[in-house]
């Protein structure tokens, strides 16, 4: 999928930093059309993501790659907390950045989709395996208020739809600001964890 006129290029892992605390922030980097995000998981552990414009027809080659986002994170300053502790015991996967958001209801007969399937956004968030896992225990509830399965699933999509879409806007609205070299992820981010403090 093409975003903003441009494919994006994906790396992501998972880094464990036993000297480093995490605040209850993301931190965030940009260097030409490098984007580079570190998103706390636990007091010191995170996610790390590196967005690239790239061909359409690119693909990373795995045996490389760990290697190549090394090297890609070693030219940003400041980010030897993360360069020092990457390891190859937490591989670096790559995808094409793509967006999927369904507008219609998620369910049709006795079908029922979540996570990526109704709502992929980009990783600028750490927040897919969270909106899929919420999903999850929505559609539990709402099968067990409920003795129609239809009923069922029309209010879990009323109640998971705006929160998770609000969530994937915001994801998307960084990576869009960033390509421009536009201001105001900082915001974003900090409206998308009042989000998430929100009941639902």
């Amino acid at each position: 999928l093409i975003l903003w006129g441009q494919s994006l290029g994906a790396w992501r892992f998972y880094i464990e930093l036993p000297d480093f605390t995490f605040e209850d922030a993301t931190l965030m980097y940009r260097s030409g059309d490098t984007q580079i995000g570190v998103v706390p998981l636990a007091e010191h552990a995170g996610y790390v993501f590196v967005l690239q414009p790239c061909t359409s027809d690119y693909w990373d080659i795995k045996d490389t790659r760990f290697d190549r986002v090394k090297e890609i994170l070693s030219g940003f300053p400041g980010l030897d907390f993360v360069t020092k502790h990457m390891s190859k015991e937490h591989p670096v996967m790559f995808n094409k950045l793509e967006q999927v958001a369904v507008q219609e209801p998620w369910y049709k007969g006795r079908v029922v989709i979540g996570g990526d399937a109704a709502h992929a956004g980009a990783p600028t968030l750490a927040q897919g395996a969270a909106m899929a896992i919420e999903d999850a225990i929505v559609l539990a509830e709402e099968l067990k208020n409920h003795d129609d399965i239809e009923t069922a699933f029309h209010a879990y999509y009323e109640r998971r739809a705006p929160r998770a879409l609000k969530v994937q806007n915001l994801s998307s609205e960084i990576v869009r600001r960033g390509l421009k070299g536009e201001p105001g992820a900082e915001e974003l981010i900090g409206e998308c964890y009042a989000v998430l403090r929100e009941g639902y």
